[in-house]
């Protein structure tokens, strides 16, 4: 998680989260402005590490909605792009 041991967010203190938090259901999430930096920045690494740490089903399908044309598979790539930036703490002050 991106906020320090022993800080609290919405009244859940840094591992409790982890302790305490189910599998999303099965979910369609759309994401409007898909090509924006809060995509880049915080929807999609926090959507990687909730699957990371197994919080995410296997059913999650996204759709990124945005003015500008482009594929599914550009689109794959970007945000495969955008996790390996935030695992190699390009984003996010890392």
């Amino acid at each position: 998680m991106w906020w320090p041991q022993g800080t609290e967010v919405m009244g859940l203190s840094r591992g409790s989260a982890e302790q305490k938090a189910e599998v999303a259901p099965p979910t369609t999430l759309f994401l409007f402005g898909a090509h924006g930096d809060l995509v880049k920045r915080l929807l999609m690494p926090a959507l990687y590490n909730l699957s990371r740490d197994g919080l995410v089903d296997e059913g999650l399908h996204i759709v990124g909605v945005d003015h500008n044309a482009i594929s599914d598979a550009d689109f794959a790539k970007k945000l495969e792009n955008f996790i390996r930036d935030e695992a190699a703490g390009k984003i996010a002050g890392g």
